[in-house]
């Protein structure tokens, strides 16, 4: 979403506000003593994966499931799908993969958690989703198992800053936000807080500080509070449209299992039963992206089997009292998923879950290419697969005992309003492999900030160069390595390309005989990617078959998108720079605003250029 989305601005005290936000985002402390493994991207296992576990679900229940499990699917394909029996339906087509897999696949592109900004240049910048396409919701996407705090919330904790490792992502994001932003929840525009308000543990004052404080030092609901809303809401208001900022704007029927389906997901995950934002996040989900891709890990019956034969599957959860009771109690379920996903690599590393909890980089990257690590993604993969099989059935099981589901379909089915789906208007879902290759290129999530168009928002001028100098730039970076990013010039190439962003905003503005501002603050993520819906746009293709079988390439692999984010971080804080720089030129200021403005493009250059 460009400027023009939100209306043209007309006044250069309108236009302040849209450049305050990017350059003071940046100003954060980036050296590599501080933040060596630069990882971005936090979508928990990637999109498709989610989507992949859904599938692999239904195809579990088709081969190999109990007429329980048969039945429950068919119950539910001939409610809110087709009318034919579920085993001609191929796969992919059936209601569970293309109505609550979509969700599922999407759930992290929710901006349902929003962020007012007090500490820009002049006013205050109010329902904040995301920047850069990038959803806050990402905070609401944790577990902790292990709280070193009390609870707050009804089940483990959720994201907090200070009790995670206050290292890596979290001081680059999180601490950035607050120290240089002021960033607070926004309570008039956040959907999920009335949604998990009676989760809370503590009182109405100790609430209303929690959202009032900096989010450095707010705590934020852990997945397993949130599911168990979208659970109910499923089961006793399935009718009534729930609003989600989404691909599609509001949610119902078998819709409602998505974000059920993609907590369970999450909660097999160990970079989200560690809250921490990086360490080795993206590179496990490209990891497992692509050995799923590439059908070296999927269904294990056996395996799945033995799964479901332990808690929390067996003996089953279910909620002792309220007006669900005898029901899944889908809360504990996630949270104890949590719970085994913990167990799991604690018993690969010999350590106990609080040292892995606090771990950082030098262990995240040697548990990525130890030998453990196939197995541990073979077992979790299954243990979402089992995890989204069981809740299948807990939900045709609730649902007729509700009544509202019956044998040949919904009781109220006319009740159910027909809303126009975003995935049955030509989105075409993915698909695994089907012989043995690579990835293929759509695969590789091409970064955003590798071309001159989509750094400036439009095409560049005929004569333009700054494609040219990004291409020197990552070249010579890549070139030269770690140890010799250092001199004069690296420094003059982003100088150079720093002004041609400048001419490029210049020869805009005229074209348009208006005032033009470059600075986007929240874009739309395109419907049918996998570019990681949270913090940073730094993203990396998925590593080769042969990188994740061989753990020196596979660290290598890491190095390299360590070094694809960090060539990022160079782009975004050259044209943070360049926007403010232009921002000088075009309205006219106090000379207390124009020092601060001299300031920001100060330090912002002293970050860009103290590591090179």
């Amino acid at each position: 979403m460009d400027i023009a989305h939100e209306g043209l601005m007309d006044s250069c005290l309108s236009q302040a506000d849209w450049f305050g936000l990017q350059p003071e985002l940046q100003l954060k402390h980036f050296t590599k003593e501080n933040f060596p493994f630069t990882i971005f991207g936090e979508a928990s296992m990637n999109g498709k994966v989610h989507y992949w576990i859904v599938c692999d679900a239904v195809a579990y229940i088709k081969n190999y499931g109990t007429p329980v499990q048969k039945k429950a699917l068919q119950s539910l394909e001939l409610a809110y799908g087709q009318r034919k029996s579920i085993e001609e339906i191929p796969a992919s087509q059936s209601a569970m993969e293309r109505l609550a897999g979509f969700e599922s696949w999407h759930t992290d592109k929710f901006g349902d958690l929003s962020l007012r900004i007090p500490g820009l240049l002049w006013k205050t910048k109010r329902n904040l989703t995301g920047l850069f396409g990038h959803r806050f919701t990402a905070f609401n996407h944790f577990m902790n198992p292990d709280p070193d705090t009390r609870k707050q919330w009804s089940t483990g904790s959720g994201y907090s800053y200070n009790s995670s490792s206050m290292k890596g992502f979290d001081a680059f994001v999180v601490k950035g936000i607050s120290v240089y932003l002021k960033g607070l929840v926004d309570q008039d525009n956040s959907l999920v807080l009335n949604r998990v308000r009676p989760a809370w543990t503590e009182g109405v004052s100790e609430w209303r500080n929690n959202f009032e404080r900096e989010i450095v030092n707010t705590s934020f609901v852990p997945w397993s509070v949130l599911v168990k809303f979208y659970y109910e809401y499923f089961l006793l208001e399935q009718n009534e449209p729930l609003e989600v900022k989404g691909p599609n704007s509001h949610l119902v029927g078998l819709q409602l299992l998505g974000p059920v389906f993609h907590a369970i997901a999450d909660a097999c995950s160990p970079q989200h039963v560690r809250p921490a934002l990086g360490f080795g996040h993206q590179a496990w989900e490209n990891y497992v992206q692509s050995r799923v891709y590439a059908r070296q890990i999927g269904l294990n019956p056996p395996l799945m089997s033995e799964i479901m034969s332990n808690g929390p599957f067996n003996p089953q959860v279910t909620v002792s009292e309220g007006k669900l009771k005898g029901r899944f109690d889908v809360e504990s379920f996630i949270y104890q998923l949590s719970v085994n996903t913990a167990e799991t690599v604690r018993k690969s590393t010999s350590s106990t879950w609080r040292e892995l909890y606090k771990a950082g980089e030098n262990f995240w990257k040697w548990y990525l290419t130890g030998g453990q690590v196939e197995d541990d993604t073979m077992y979790l993969y299954n243990q979402a697969v089992a995890g989204t099989v069981h809740t299948i059935i807990r939900a045709c099981l609730d649902l007729q005992s509700l009544g509202v589901l019956e044998h040949d379909g919904l009781q109220c089915h006319p009740n159910l309003p027909c809303l126009k789906c975003i995935q049955d208007n030509g989105i075409e879902m993915p698909s695994k492999m089907l012989c043995g290759r690579d990835a293929p290129a759509e695969e590789t999530r091409p970064d955003p900030l590798r071309k001159a168009s989509e750094i400036l928002g439009f095409e560049p001028s005929r004569d333009s160069d700054i494609q040219k100098l990004i291409d020197e730039f990552e070249a010579l970076f890549t070139k030269s390595g770690p140890l010799r990013r250092k001199g004069r010039e690296f420094t003059n190439l982003l100088e150079k390309m720093e002004t041609s962003v400048v001419r490029e905003y210049e020869l805009r503005a005229q074209q348009e005989n208006s005032p033009f501002c470059p600075l986007r603050f929240v874009e739309n993520i395109p419907l049918d990617s996998d570019v990681s819906a949270h913090f940073g746009v730094e993203t990396f293709r998925l590593p080769s078959l042969t990188e994740c079988k061989d753990s020196n390439l596979f660290s290598n692999y890491m190095d390299r998108l360590d070094e694809h984010s960090e060539v990022a971080h160079k782009l975004e804080l050259t044209l943070s720079a360049a926007d403010l720089i232009y921002f000088k030129t075009t309205c006219e200021l106090n000379e207390s605003q124009s020092r601060r403005i001299d300031g920001l493009i100060d330090t912002l250059h002293h970050e860009r250029d103290e590591a090179l």
